[in-house]
């Protein structure tokens, strides 16, 4: 019986999300803006200008530029004065939300996807509180 509940529990999260491939994102978000959240709370924004090219807006209002890059069912990002390569795969969920799993942590960081929109990333400007 122990092991038929460990079974049911390793192999639920496998059954209820699918995998969403790096290119049908980039499909999906290319001259978009996404909301992330972690746990409820607001993480950033981040507009993707092009497929190769972001501006993310951290909780505290810095913005960042990134170059977007794939690689095998992820999508890689090295932001401007950072040479650490983020990286996240994307699964959707039959609810229809979606969530980033970040891969290059180490760890199992997930984002949720709160929201897509056209609005712009603005940026504080430097020296604002």
């Amino acid at each position: 019986m122990i092991r038929f509940v460990i079974a049911l529990l390793l192999a639920t999260p496998a059954a209820a999300q699918d995998v969403v491939p790096p290119e049908d994102v980039l499909d999906m978000v290319e001259g978009r803006t996404l909301q992330y959240a972690a746990g409820g709370q607001d993480v950033g924004r981040e507009q993707f200008l092009s497929r190769s090219q972001v501006v993310l807006r951290d909780a505290f209002g810095q913005c960042l530029h990134g170059q977007v890059t794939v690689r095998g069912s992820a999508l890689c990002f090295v932001y401007e004065g950072d040479p650490q390569q983020f990286c996240w795969s994307t699964f959707s969920f039959p609810d229809g939300s979606l969530k980033m799993r970040i891969t290059s942590l180490g760890n199992a960081t997930v984002l949720d996807l709160a929201g897509i929109d056209d609005k712009p990333v603005t940026c504080d400007p430097v020296g604002s509180v």
